[in-house]
């Protein structure tokens, strides 16, 4: 009797370590859906910011600090309860501007650190291919977060932003909010061109451990 019980407390503890070691806790309603992101989501496409203009009209830098926050914290993977909607409504504005630093009031932990213009804000000059792919790189590597603006054809006849989510075989990986339909490094950095960088830092999380091909994983 002693040794069958003996033998069954010894089961038991072998199921309790093994259900110790796999096990691992994620919120209930953790999704991916926050690395694509679209502005003509349905969902919030028809929605009017505080800036004044609709999100599926001239939200592409808001979604795009939707995408990089919920990146930088898995806490904001809730569609329900994160998306470019939210993500507009508690970011600020100036004359209707969005403010790129507002960011922090949806996770202090993130935070602008540069703004990188090829010339200055009154010009659509933009990067070479080169400049481009060497000063995105150096910022991940850094560990930051970049949203990328191009003003040219065949993206855009006016501004477009998209965030960079991920580095493949040296390159950086862009995923265009527009419905992913420019999601390609060359058309940006070398069709279009690339005249603006929006450079954040998360005091928490580094770029490379969580975007796409990181090397912190």
């Amino acid at each position: 009797m002693r040794i069958k019980l003996k033998r069954i407390l010894l089961l038991v503890l072998v199921m309790v370590m093994f259900c110790n070691v796999n096990t691992y806790v994620v919120s209930a309603n953790e999704s991916e859906e926050y690395k694509t992101f679209s502005q003509g989501d349905k969902r919030w496409k028809d929605h009017t910011c505080p800036g004044g203009y609709t999100i599926g009209s001239a939200g592409c830098f808001i979604t795009s600090c939707a995408i990089i926050l919920a990146y930088g914290n898995k806490d904001l993977r809730d569609v329900g309860k994160f998306n470019p909607q939210i993500c507009g409504d508690k970011m600020s504005y100036i004359n209707g501007g969005l403010d790129a630093a507002s960011v922090k009031n949806i996770d202090s932990n993130m935070q602008l650190v540069a703004t990188d213009w090829k010339i200055d804000s009154n010009t659509q000059q933009t990067f070479s291919a080169k400049d481009a792919k060497e000063k995105v790189m150096g910022y991940l590597n850094k560990g930051y977060f970049v949203i990328i603006e191009t003003g040219k054809q065949p993206i855009t006849s006016s501004t477009h932003f998209s965030p960079i989510v991920g580095v493949e075989n040296g390159t950086p990986v862009v995923w265009d909010v527009n419905g992913g339909k420019h999601s390609d490094w060359k058309t940006w950095a070398e069709d279009a061109g690339i005249c603006r960088m929006s450079v954040f830092k998360h005091n928490k999380v580094k770029s490379l451990d969580v975007l796409q091909g990181g090397t912190g994983k």
